[in-house]
């Protein structure tokens, strides 16, 4: 494993979930989504070559352990797999914290390159 330089916590912009646990802070809120979760997706500010220059490798001085988690499920948000491509791509290791339901996110996150797999971490966790 490379050394890594920084460790870094993204929350990604998506206040909405595909599930209702009773204990979680998401459905006591009521930001349950209602199958229109791009209604409750924070605008966005900045398009993908801009987020993949803010995290290049060389301006972080080198890889970076990245952690990629919503206020909801993170796999929810709709460009979240070229986030994820685009982190890995750089170089960096990525984590991401999910309810692990979503398998057409699963499906795209599968047909990524070995090699850009081989530096992504999942977590599951309810």
């Amino acid at each position: 494993m490379d050394k890594m330089k920084h460790f870094i916590e993204c929350t990604i912009p998506i206040e909405a979930c595909n599930l209702r646990c009773p204990y979680c802070y998401v459905s006591q809120h009521d930001k349950l989504g209602k199958n229109n979760y791009e209604n409750l997706c924070i605008t966005k500010e900045h398009d993908l070559s801009e987020f993949r220059r803010a995290f290049h490798s060389e301006r972080w001085g080198g890889l970076c352990l990245i952690n990629l988690c919503a206020n909801g499920e993170t796999l929810l948000y709709k460009d979240i797999v070229l986030v994820i491509k685009a982190l890995l791509e750089e170089g960096h290791y990525v984590s991401i914290v999910t309810n692990g339901t979503l398998t057409t996110k699963f499906e795209e996150i599968s047909k990524l390159p070995e090699a850009l797999k081989k530096h992504l971490f999942i977590k599951f966790s309810f």
